[in-house]
C-alpha cells in the first residue's frame, strides 16, 4: 500500500510540474528586448512580439515606457496610424526623468507626428521643437530631419498654410547643415513655398535653381523627383521646364511618365500650344490608368490635375501660365484622406485587440478553473487513497484483535479443561489443537511487524510448504476427532466423502468440535466470507435446510 501511495504522489507531482511548465512564457522584458532588436529591419516582427504582451497596461517603469515607444515606432515604420497611443506621454515622462536624451527625442518626434494626425498643429510644432532642444550633442545629425518635419507641417499639411513660418524653419535648417541633400531638399521647399503662395515668383525661380545646382550633384536615381517637381515652378522658363520634365522621364520612365507628361501639358498651354497640350494629356491619361491598375488606388491630386488639364485644353484658353493650379490643396486633401483611412484602420485593429484581450481573459479564467479542478481532483484522489489505506489498516487491526480474542478464548477454555480429569471428549481435542496453536498465541501476544509477517506466512503457506510447517496437521487431528467425537470423521467420509471435498470435511470436523466461525477463521486462516460460502456449499450438496439444517446434520452424523 505504501508503494501505491508513493506512486500516486509521484504522478500528482509530475502533473503539477508539467502544468507549471506549460504555463511558462517568455518574460515581458525578454519580449521587449527581442522586439527592439527587430525594430530597424523588421518592424512587423516588432509589432508581433509586442502583441504577445496581452496586457501592457499592467507594465510599470522602464517596461511600460519601452512598450509604448516601440509600439508607436513600429506602427510608424510600417505606415500605420498610432493616434490612440495616448500613453506615449508616459514614455516621455519616464525618459525625461531617467534621463535618456536619445529616447526622449524619439518620443517627442513620435508624439509630434501623432498630434499632426490629430490636427493639433500647435502641439505638433511644440513637440518637434522639444525634440530639437533635447537632441544629444553626439546625434546632431537628427536635427535636420526634425526641421524638415516642421517645414512640411506648414508647407503641406495644415490648412490654411503658413508659408512664412515654413520658410523661417527652412532658413534655420540651411544655417545648421552643409549636407548637399538636405540643402537641396530645403531649397526645393523654399521654392515650393513661394510657388504655392504666388506672391513672389522670382523667389520661387531663384530657389528652384539653387535646388537644381545641388540636384545635379546627387546620384542619378535621386534626381527625377526634384527635376519633375521643379518643372512645376511658376515663372520658370518654359523650355527649361520641358527639359527638366523630359530628363525626369528619361531617368525613370515608369515612375515619372505620368506626372512629368502632365506637367508638360500645362507648360504647352502656357506657351500657347493647345494641340501639344492635348497630346500630353492623352499620354498622361494612359500612363495614369496603368499606374492606377498597378497600385490599385486612385490618387486625387493626379486625377484632378488631369481633369484640369483636359478642361483647359478642351476650351483652348488664351495662352498664359496656368501653373498656379487652384488644386494645390489636393495634396493636403489626399494626405488627410490617407491618414483618415489609417486612423480608421487603427480603430478597427484596436477593437480587434480588445476582443483578443477579452478572449485571453476568458482563456486564463478557464485555465484557472481547470487548475483548481485539477487540484481538487488531486486532493480528492489523495484523500481517497489515504481513506482506503487507513480503512485497510484498521480492518487488519480489527482482524488481528478478533484473532487474538479467539485465541485467548481457546486458551482460557483449555486451561479450565486441563484442570479437570482428562476425558475423551472435545476438551481433549482442544488441548491437542492448542499445542499446535501455541506459536500463534505467542505471535499474537507480541504484534510486531516481524511477528505479523510470520503469522501471515503460517496462516497462508505457499506451494511446496512442508507438512510440519502448516498451521493444522490434519493427518494427526483426524484420529483425535474420531476418538473424541464418536468416530465423526470416519462416518462422515464413508457416507459423504464423494459429495464433500477435503476443505468441507475439515470444516464439518471443526463445527462438530464446537468451534465458532471466528475461531475457525483463526485456526484455519480462512476468511469469514469463505467459511460462510463453504457452509452454503455443504447445505446445497446435502440438500439441507438453510438455517438449522447444518447443525442437525452434524449432530446426526455424530449420533449415528
Amino acid at each position: 500500500m505504501n508503494r501505491y501511495v508513493s506512486a500516486i504522489t509521484g504522478y500528482i507531482l509530475l502533473f503539477f510540474v508539467l502544468l507549471s511548465g506549460a504555463c511558462t512564457a517568455p518574460s515581458d522584458r525578454d519580449l521587449l528586448d527581442r522586439a527592439e532588436s527587430c525594430l530597424p529591419e523588421n518592424p512587423d516582427s516588432t509589432l508581433l512580439l509586442l502583441k504577445q504582451i496581452r496586457f501592457p497596461e499592467r507594465l510599470t517603469g522602464k517596461e511600460l515606457a519601452d512598450y509604448w515607444y516601440l509600439h508607436a515606432t513600429g506602427r510608424r515604420n510600417t505606415d500605420r496610424s498610432y493616434v490612440t497611443d495616448s500613453l506615449l506621454q508616459m514614455s516621455i515622462d519616464y525618459y525625461a526623468a531617467v534621463p535618456d536624451s536619445a529616447r526622449l527625442r524619439d518620443c517627442y518626434r513620435l508624439e509630434a507626428q501623432r498630434q499632426e494626425w490629430l490636427k493639433q498643429f500647435d502641439r505638433a510644432d511644440a513637440f518637434y521643437r522639444r525634440a530639437i532642444e533635447v537632441c544629444p550633442h553626439d546625434q546632431q545629425n537628427h536635427i535636420p530631419a526634425l526641421y524638415s518635419k516642421l517645414i512640411l507641417l506648414y508647407n503641406d499639411h495644415i490648412n490654411p498654410k503658413n508659408y512664412p513660418l515654413a520658410r523661417q524653419y527652412a532658413h534655420k535648417l540651411l544655417s545648421i547643415t552643409t549636407d548637399p541633400e538636405w540643402r537641396a531638399d530645403t531649397y526645393y521647399e523654399l521654392a515650393a513655398s513661394y510657388n504655392f503662395e504666388g506672391l513672389h515668383p522670382d523667389s520661387a525661380v531663384y530657389y528652384t535653381y539653387k535646388c537644381l545646382e545641388l540636384v545635379y550633384q546627387m546620384p542619378l536615381q535621386q534626381r527625377p523627383f526634384y527635376l519633375s517637381n521643379c518643372a512645376n515652378m511658376i515663372g520658370l522658363d518654359a523650355h527649361e521646364a520641358l527639359r527638366l520634365s523630359d530628363e525626369a522621364i528619361a531617368i525613370n520612365p515608369e515612375r515619372y511618365l505620368f506626372s512629368s507628361t502632365s506637367t508638360k501639358g500645362y507648360i504647352y498651354l502656357a506657351m500657347g500650344k493647345p494641340d501639344s497640350a492635348l497630346l500630353c494629356y492623352q499620354k498622361a491619361a494612359e500612363a495614369y490608368k496603368k499606374e492606377v491598375i498597378r497600385i490599385k488606388e486612385d490618387y486625387p491630386t493626379a486625377h484632378n490635375s488631369l481633369s484640369t488639364l483636359y478642361a483647359a485644353t478642351s476650351y483652348a484658353l488664351s495662352p498664359k501660365d496656368i501653373r498656379t493650379k487652384e488644386f494645390i490643396y489636393n495634396d493636403s486633401i489626399n494626405t488627410a484622406s490617407f491618414r483618415q483611412r489609417l486612423i480608421n484602420s487603427e480603430h478597427v485593429q484596436n477593437q480587434q485587440v480588445l476582443l483578443e484581450k477579452q478572449y485571453t481573459l476568458n482563456l486564463h479564467q478557464q485555465q484557472l478553473k481547470l487548475l483548481l479542478t485539477g487540484i481538487l481532483c488531486a486532493v480528492i484522489l489523495a484523500g481517497g487513497i489515504l481513506y482506503l489505506y487507513i480503512r485497510n489498516r484498521r480492518q487488519r487491526w480489527v482482524a488481528s484483535e478478533e484473532k487474538a480474542e479467539a485465541l485467548e478464548h481457546l486458551l482460557n477454555e483449555a486451561r479450565k479443561n486441563m484442570a479437570e480429569e482428562p476425558a475423551a471428549d472435545g476438551a481433549f481435542f482442544r488441548r491437542i489443537l492448542l499445542k499446535q496453536l501455541g506459536l500463534i498465541r505467542l505471535l499474537a501476544s507480541s504484534p510486531t511487524s516481524a511477528n505479523q509477517e510470520l503469522l501471515r506466512q503460517i496462516a497462508n503457506p505457499g506451494e511446496g510448504t512442508e507438512k510440519g510447517n502448516r498451521l493444522l496437521i490434519w493427518e494427526e487431528l483426524y484420529p483425535i476427532i474420531d476418538a473424541s467425537y464418536n468416530g465423526f470423521y470416519t462416518k462422515l467420509t464413508n457416507r459423504y466423502g464423494e459429495l464433500l471435498n477435503e476443505k468441507e470435511i475439515q470444516l464439518c470436523c471443526l463445527l462438530c468440535a464446537g468451534f465458532t466461525t471466528k475461531e475457525i477463521n483463526v485456526v484455519t486462516g480462512q476468511g469469514i466470507s469463505t467459511i460462510y460460502h463453504r457452509k452454503i456449499d455443504i447445505r446445497r450438496k446435502l440438500d439441507l435446510d438453510e438455517t438449522k439444517g447444518l447443525a442437525d446434520f452434524i449432530q446426526s452424523v455424530y449420533s449415528a
